[in-house]
């Protein structure tokens, strides 16, 4: 079998470096595999990707690979990348759009280093300069409560409202807006709508948290006008931070239909920082929550399933039969809007 290779970049915003000690080995693997990339849709640095893996991808045609380039300006990339090997990563990408591999591509968004003029810089240069960049997703950087770098400050949200201005403006002007796309993250920061699904042209980077917020809401829009949802008063959705948001934008957008939603936001204890995601949140946080709130009047407790890794375990190690077994309410269900209204119903 293949071994993984691995990242021998140092970037300043490495998530794995900021997690606690003590969790399962695997959670601290940094991957930089062009295999997974391509396979899985990880996103890849190309810092160390050499010469015979490069003619590799063009002659395979492994296609699309998703990178994450976060400038194109060399004193930014190696603040960033902790690593002079930055250098190759940008000619490779060179290289790959030569040789005609679509490409998507990633920034990490970091307030005062690679936000504003040089946000704008990489993203004129991406979408004149590279042929076969299909689509460039931006993203905030994440911090949990153990990250020790003073350089990185979280999006507040006045650096969001500034980024999703200067981005639309970016769009309008050059006609990129089915290349340009902002995460999530950003609207709810500024406290401002998600953008209607005919811009997310797509959702080319929806996994990477783009336009996922806005697919699911529409989704569950259209079932719930379909639907009776009598019984909804029974039972509670289990959210993060971020995902109480939505469902409070649902909640508005249903209004007329006299449906209401039971979800309760669960703070990231764990990891603590400004990571707000469902995804990334433990059962001991959940399990807490759900104690303290005293919520024995509900029939059915939703877990989102996105808690879970493909084996079955969520961040801090639990399985979903220990969880049950500390609280027998609990009904793990998917994110898609089917699944949660067949929940519902």
């Amino acid at each position: 079998m293949r071994p993984i290779k691995r990242c021998n970049s140092k970037c300043i915003f490495c998530f794995i470096d900021q997690l606690p000690e003590n969790l399962r080995p695997s959670l601290y693997l940094k991957d930089d595999d062009f295999m997974l990339s391509f396979m899985y849709g990880n996103f890849i640095t190309l810092n160390n990707l050499q010469h015979r893996e490069l003619e590799r991808i063009i002659q395979y045609k492994l296609e699309p690979l998703y990178i994450s380039v976060h400038s194109l300006d060399a004193a930014v990339r190696k603040t960033i990348f902790g690593t002079a090997s930055h250098a190759r990563g940008l000619a490779n990408l060179k290289k790959l759009d030569a040789g005609t591999i679509s490409m998507h591509v990633q920034i990490v968004l970091c307030p005062g280093i690679n936000d504003r003029r040089n946000l704008l810089d990489t993203l004129y240069r991406l979408v004149h300069e590279y042929r076969c960049v299909q689509s460039v997703g931006i993203v905030p950087v994440g911090m949990t409560a153990y990250n020790t770098n003073a350089l990185l400050k979280p999006v507040d949200a006045a650096c969001a409202g500034q980024t999703i201005d200067a981005v639309g403006m970016f769009n309008q002007e050059y006609g990129t807006g089915s290349k340009v796309f902002l995460s999530d993250e950003f609207y709810i920061l500024a406290g401002r709508s998600f953008p209607p699904s005919r811009d997310y042209h797509g959702y080319p980077q929806i996994e990477n948290g783009i336009g996922k917020s806005r697919d699911f809401m529409d989704a569950f829009i259209t079932l719930a006008k379909k639907k009776i949802l009598a019984k909804m008063k029974d039972t509670i959705m289990i959210t993060s931070q971020y995902g109480k948001y939505v469902f409070e934008k649902l909640e508005g957008a249903l209004q007329g239909f006299g449906v209401k939603f039971h979800a309760m936001a669960v703070k990231n204890r764990f990891l603590g920082g400004n990571v707000r995601v469902t995804g990334l949140l433990c059962a001991a946080d959940i399990l807490k929550a759900v104690q303290e709130k005293d919520l024995g009047s509900y029939r059915k407790i939703l877990i989102p399933h996105c808690i879970f890794n493909t084996k079955g375990l969520t961040i801090d190690g639990y399985s979903k039969q220990k969880m049950h077994k500390m609280q027998d309410k609990l009904v793990f269900v998917k994110e898609q809007a089917k699944d949660l209204i067949g929940e519902l119903i």
